[in-house]
């Protein structure tokens, strides 16, 4: 069940995924030759965090369009927590499909990889600031957020060395001291918390929505 409303996420942008993910790759590239001394790590989570983006608010166009598609969807055999998970596991797939597509492009241009770790890493801080936007999204709607999504998205795109840099600071090779098991279950934690409560609040503000 939840796996149809996942394909219809998907069928709705499946241009516009392709194109983002080109774009990350662009980006990754352009870095590396640009910035060749930046940690794989922070260019990953930049490249993340730019398709989610551009993902949200394409999605959230196109969903802007047929507002009465919720309603058809509710009123099938769909309750709206599985439309609320099914969002949430759809946005998974740009992670996953970028977390490739880095390791793959640095195995070509002879690069560092990032480590599984710091992938779980980058997983746990790309899925903050998604998770804050969602439900804010299904409280306000897109008409109210499109303006916050855009100016977040022109701020990434025109000052991506200064950003870059700014993830820089952030140093994850501390956290690598510690043992496996526990900077394994911290950040397995972190993401667990942090979808679970992003998840609770959108459920309760899509239940009380009314459905016209």
């Amino acid at each position: 069940m939840l796996m149809h409303l996942v394909k219809k996420d998907f069928y709705i942008i499946r241009i516009y995924f392709i194109v983002s993910l080109a774009i990350a790759a662009a980006i990754q590239v352009s870095i590396q030759i640009a910035l060749p001394e930046l940690p794989g790590t922070i260019i990953l989570l930049y490249t993340v965090i730019m398709v989610y983006l551009l993902l949200c608010q394409n999605l959230s166009i196109k969903e802007s369009k047929f507002e009465k598609a919720e309603s058809l969807l509710c009123s099938a055999p769909y309750l709206r927590c599985d439309l609320v998970a099914a969002r949430y596991i759809f946005l998974m797939l740009p992670l996953i499909c970028c977390i490739i597509l880095y390791q793959t492009i640095s195995l070509i241009l002879g690069t560092a990889p990032v480590s599984l770790f710091h992938c779980f890493l980058v997983t746990a801080i790309a899925l903050i600031p998604l998770s804050i936007y969602i439900p804010i999204q299904y409280k306000f709607g897109y008409a109210k957020t499109k303006f916050i999504l855009t100016g977040m998205i022109l701020l990434a795109a025109l000052f991506p060395r200064e950003i870059t840099l700014l993830f820089q600071s952030f140093n994850p090779k501390e956290l690598s001291a510690f043992p496996d098991l526990y900077k394994y279950v911290l950040v397995i934690v972190i993401i667990t918390a942090t979808v679970g409560i992003s998840m609770f609040f959108s459920l309760r503000i899509y239940k009380s929505r009314e459905m016209v």
